[in-house]
């Protein structure tokens, strides 16, 4: 099985965690293959439900708005609004916290 993630990054990656002791090979090519299936997915998600039928931020994005199953990637993946939308949307916090 080809994997087009290098192994080693996924060994150091899953290591970078405070909870794994130990690391496998097959929990590494595992995980490597996983990541692959899941980027693929949600790049075909995003190129396909695009108006544009590109693969750009704002596709993907919209997918990762648009599809419940990718609603973990919203702090990731945030929608782009413009500086006056953001003021307009948060105005009222920071007044508050000002007081």
């Amino acid at each position: 099985m080809e994997l087009l993630i290098p192994l080693q990054r996924t060994r150091v990656m899953m290591k970078g965690s405070p909870d794994v002791e130990f690391v496998s090979a097959d929990s590494a090519v595992c995980l490597s293959k996983a990541t692959e299936m899941f980027i693929r997915e949600l790049v075909s998600a995003a190129y396909s439900n695009g108006e544009d039928s590109q693969f750009t931020y704002k596709n993907l994005s919209n997918a990762q708005s648009r599809i419940p199953r990718y609603g973990f990637l919203a702090d990731v993946l945030p929608q782009k609004i413009s500086a006056r939308e953001w003021i307009d949307k948060y105005k009222a916090e920071f007044d508050a916290s000002c007081l």
